[in-house]
């Protein structure tokens, strides 16, 4: 028994130090091809940090991640965590100093903080019922993030649905990538349609995604109407 906490303790050891490693090395490449020190990069982090704890939240720049594409995401983990992780794309974004970058930041966070504000349970069964609940989910974040924009920063609807528009131009640059939705993402062209056509997340937005995915039972219709509704 003795062996095998030790041996245990040794790969936990291991993996933290193997962290340690990827994060300072990510670090040294954004401060080499952003032509900014280490130090600075950790100050933007840190204000950014700051800057949502307001909200109950814990902003982290997460250089240590899998995810190497140049995409700008964020990961909110679990809904009773307050830690939401972004990835160092978003920094090269925000220090372009261009105010849409900025508000398209503020949306993503939005976005993140409306999967903790009591939305529908993901689903894991890959049914149709299962792709609905979980395509409603990403929408109604959507539309949160655009109102916390809006309530908590001053910005417009426009203003906001310019910078979405603009990050999504940045992760899908071309139409097939627009149009590609997945088990729990819907397509970009029918999340921004949503934010466009709909003032709020309410039962005919919810209606239109339950048409888009074909789901035509009532029953189950209301009730997610009933919990997902802003």
């Amino acid at each position: 028994m003795c062996i095998k906490i030790i041996i245990i303790c040794l790969v936990l050891v291991c993996f933290w130090y193997y962290l340690f490693l990827k994060k300072k090395k990510e670090l040294k490449r954004i401060s080499v091809e952003l032509n900014i020190s280490v130090e600075q990069i950790n100050k933007i982090c840190e204000s950014i940090l700051q800057e949502f704890k307001k909200y109950d939240a814990r902003v982290i720049c997460n250089w240590g991640g899998f995810d190497t594409t140049e995409t700008l995401n964020v990961c909110s983990r679990l809904r009773f965590s307050k830690r939401i992780d972004i990835k160092s794309t978003w920094i090269k974004k925000l220090l372009d100093k261009k105010e849409y970058w900025e508000i398209a930041f503020l949306h993503t966070i939005g976005h993140e903080l409306g999967h903790k504000d009591k939305e529908p349970i993901f689903s894991i069964l890959h049914t149709k019922k299962g792709r609905f609940r979980n395509w409603v989910r990403e929408c109604r974040a959507d539309f949160y993030g655009l109102q916390f924009v809006q309530k908590e920063y001053a910005f417009t609807r426009n203003e906001v649905l310019k910078a979405i528009e603009l990050k999504i131009d940045y992760n899908a640059p071309d139409e097939y990538a627009k149009q590609k939705s997945d088990f729990i993402h819907p397509n970009w062209n029918l999340r921004f349609q949503l934010l466009s056509d709909y003032r709020n997340f309410n039962q005919d937005a919810i209606r239109y995604i339950a048409k888009e995915v074909g789901i035509t039972d009532e029953k189950y219709i209301k009730k997610m109407i009933r919990t997902a509704e802003l």
